[in-house]
């Protein structure tokens, strides 16, 4: 399939008339409906999917929104769904939350369902992550505090549900409070604050986190997750990744190409270490932390559907990864973190293999170039570049 072709076809006027047609059933333009791209999944060798933000303004004034997404998939059957077919390439069009292959997503949606899977009266949701086809998250909101609704391949949902209460026996996870459905787990909202917070507060003075607590946080990750399915780490999909962001910036194609296979040779002649329990996307938005008497810090890992077996390095490498984008996502927010970088790269190089660490580092920031704008994406490609000079440059 031709992924560029596709996404520059979904990000064009056609697209958004054709989406235009997928809310109103017919495609004449009424002058009523504003489309907005939303962003473009690349999944090359699989299919390419784009969301749309939909306004339907109606003769009164009165304003709705929907959420339509496109697709390259195919699926077994086309029911419900809008089909175009345009130059040997066809699409699929259908309105949140018909996911057709996530069947539980419009119960998830409906606030009176997940009510009655809570036993409660009223419930607030909000819909807070969305990959269609794959996944959704949901904030409810109830009398009784907060959970988070999960919505995911009915096939995933054994190893999916093992993941989470292993986790939480060992005090490491979100408590799993309901099971409502095959393709549904409801889990309970972690204390404390995202870690991100505390490195925000750094340019305010405050003190850094401690690079030591997320090792101390690794050694505690129960070892029955190395009975569950093991998840390609991003490391091993470095032919994906840089296909997709060869897709974002096409123009530096050939020396993504380029990339991807200095960091496959250093990734196959360093050590990674042995088959220990691991997060699989550890990051400073899946870290909660929590003050407690004492002084001491309260950690619990969120988004855990990753965890099982993989390599320490892999971890601590996406850590890193992402704390190197955010001075650049946010420079306001993030000011002066280039020194805590630092010393969390050095506390973490003392752990691993220094050059396995530093050419992940380089693999999962080329992870992080799709799906973001091209300022951020070409920022994060000179990210990559700098990672792997360093990885080279270890003895």
């Amino acid at each position: 399939m031709d992924h560029d072709r596709a996404a520059r076809l979904l990000a064009s006027p056609l697209a958004e008339e054709w989406v235009r047609a997928a809310v109103t059933g017919e495609p004449a333009d009424r002058g009523t409906i504003g489309v907005e791209l939303d962003r473009v999944h690349h999944r090359p060798d699989a299919d390419t999917t784009a969301g749309f933000h939909v306004t339907v303004t109606e003769a009164d004034g009165t304003a709705t929104t929907e959420y339509v997404v496109a697709t390259t998939a195919e699926f077994e059957s086309d029911d419900g769904l809008a089909v175009v077919e345009h130059h040997g390439l066809t699409l699929r069009f259908w309105q949140h939350p018909a996911d057709p292959r996530l069947p539980d997503l419009a119960a998830a949606c409906d606030a009176d369902t997940v009510a009655g899977w809570l036993g409660v009266d009223r419930v607030d949701l909000d819909l807070v992550a969305y990959r269609p086809l794959r996944r959704a998250v949901l904030r409810a909101v109830t009398d009784r505090g907060t959970c988070f609704v999960k919505v995911f391949l009915p096939a995933r949902a054994t190893p999916h549900l093992t993941r989470h209460r292993v986790l939480a026996e060992a005090g490491v996870g979100p408590e799993v409070v309901a099971e409502p459905a095959p393709g549904v787990m409801i889990v309970a909202a972690a204390a404390g604050e995202p870690l991100a917070e505390r490195f925000a507060a750094v340019a305010s003075g405050q003190p850094a986190p401690d690079p030591a607590d997320i090792v101390q946080l690794l050694d505690r990750l129960p070892r029955e997750l190395l009975a569950v399915p093991k998840r390609s780490a991003w490391s091993e999909r470095l032919d994906f990744h840089g296909a997709a962001a060869a897709v974002a910036l096409p123009e530096a194609a050939d020396e993504i190409g380029r990339l991807v296979a200095a960091i496959d040779r250093l990734l196959a002649e360093r050590p990674r270490g042995p088959l220990v329990p691991v997060h699989g996307d550890l990051y400073e938005a899946n870290i909660f932390v929590e003050d407690v008497p004492g002084g001491d810090h309260k950690y619990t890992l969120i988004d855990v559907d990753t965890a099982g077996p993989g390599h320490r390095v892999d971890d601590l490498a996406c850590v890193l990864a992402h704390l190197a984008v955010l001075p650049d996502l946010s420079p306001a927010h993030y000011a002066g973190l280039i020194d805590t970088i630092d010393h969390w790269t050095r506390h973490f190089a003392g752990q691993v293999d220094p050059a396995a660490l530093y050419a992940r580092v380089a693999g999962v920031i080329l992870t992080l170039v799709a799906g973001t704008d091209r300022a951020h994406a070409l920022a994060r490609l000179d990210l990559v570049r700098s990672w792997l000079q360093r990885a080279l440059l270890v003895d």
